[in-house]
């Protein structure tokens, strides 16, 4: 960000923009607009980045009548596009935060949130405190980058070979295979956000409640796609992704305390196929 650039409290945001504070903090829990810039401790400030997103946003509301989980389709992919701009222009880059990620999170796994310091990550990683700076604002922007990697790592092959783009009950299998995959390393970092939660609310309450919102957004959009192309039957794809996050939770805290007497393969088929075909004999419930 340049020096010359506005920072706004939350008030001028809402002033420039006419749009209320309480609509705002909607929108960044909703996801449609990026939380406050961190100067240090809980005290926030805003960009024109954010002045700009909220013009867009009532234009594109007032224009074309759109839902809310439309508005957000579209602002999603501004910044996927925005983002893979980035990438392009800086590879070696994106290679190099990307590993910084992946060193990170087993640190934060093993000690909590509260527990690790920059001398820590930046050991685990190999780099020295100027790069960990050249990519990251601070601990906290780590730790939810690396949430962010795990949820995104979910929608990666795993070991059943390459998946038919086009094929939304295939892609919706081997999704769920990733989510049931990595469970125990997603239970174990919403368990340290949690506990960071509950240490400082102020910080780290919308935080928590945005990874729950990406996973289900996650798995919500793969349902979608899956009935859109007639591979499942319609439901309620926010409470079937719901339900899906309480059975991955639950199953992975009775697997770590070891009460399963089956591989988590043979977890994930047994879950499948309760899912898949119902519990009721004979037929659908009447």
């Amino acid at each position: 960000m340049r020096d010359t650039e506005p920072r706004l409290k939350i008030s001028e945001l809402s002033t420039r923009s006419r749009v209320p504070v309480s609509t705002i903090k909607f929108y960044i829990r909703k996801r449609l607009l990026p939380g406050p810039m961190k100067t240090g401790g809980t005290r926030g400030y805003y960009t024109r980045k954010h002045l700009d997103r909220l013009r867009l946003i009532r234009k594109i509301r007032r224009d074309g009548n759109m839902s809310l989980d439309k508005v957000r389709e579209i602002t999603e992919m501004i910044d996927l596009a925005e983002e893979r701009e980035r990438r392009m222009g800086d590879t070696g880059g994106w290679g190099q935060r990307l590993a910084i990620i992946r060193a990170a999170t087993p640190v934060f796994r093993r000690k909590g949130y509260e527990a690790v310091r920059i001398a820590d990550l930046v050991e685990a990683a190999g780099i020295g405190r100027s790069t960990f700076y050249k990519h990251f604002r601070g601990k906290k922007d780590l730790f939810i980058a690396c949430i962010r990697e795990i949820i995104r790592s979910e929608g990666a092959p795993g070991t059943g070979g390459p998946v038919d783009r086009t094929d939304g009950f295939a892609l919706f299998d081997r999704s769920a295979e990733a989510y049931f995959r990595e469970s125990p390393l997603w239970s174990d970092m919403v368990k340290r956000l949690r506990a960071a939660a509950v240490n400082a609310p102020e910080e780290f309450g919308e935080v928590l409640e945005e990874a729950m919102e990406w996973k289900i957004d996650a798995f919500r959009k793969r349902i979608k796609t899956s009935m859109r192309q007639g591979f499942m039957r319609k439901v309620d794809p926010t409470l079937l992704a719901v339900m899906l996050l309480g059975i991955q939770d639950y199953c992975s805290e009775y697997v770590s305390k070891g009460k399963f007497d089956r591989t988590p393969e043979q977890i994930f088929e047994g879950v499948k196929d309760i899912l898949l075909h119902g519990i009721r004999q004979g037929g659908k419930a009447r």
